[in-house]
């Protein structure tokens, strides 16, 4: 009989590349905001699509309330000057808390 793995295949090691790689996006689009206006609102559909179907392969678990979560990260960074936040480092910390809280539940 299997035993059902509690939170998702995400190591920790994997985590920190992840966390690293949406740092260096966060402030790549800081310097999109002032040399190429208008990218950010292009480029952040896909990158929060991304995101979300990498989060669902790997296992993490998505209730409603967290999609809903994911989606207001998503329109926050579709928001003219609020989108320089790091809504893609804030997004993938909680989604890395959600997945730590329900590996040791």
């Amino acid at each position: 009989m299997e035993t059902q793995e509690k939170g998702s295949k995400i190591l920790d090691g994997e985590w920190e590349v992840l966390t690293y790689a949406v740092i260096f996006l966060d402030g790549i689009q800081i310097v999109f905001d002032f040399t190429l206006p208008g990218l950010n609102e292009v480029l952040d559909p896909f990158v929060g699509l991304g995101l979300a179907i990498y989060f669902i392969i790997r296992g993490v678990r998505m209730t409603l309330g967290r999609v809903f979560m994911l989606i207001g990260f998503g329109i926050g960074e579709e928001i003219p000057f609020v989108d320089a936040l790091p809504f893609w480092t804030l997004e993938v910390l909680r989604v890395k808390s959600w997945d730590m809280q329900d590996k040791n539940s």
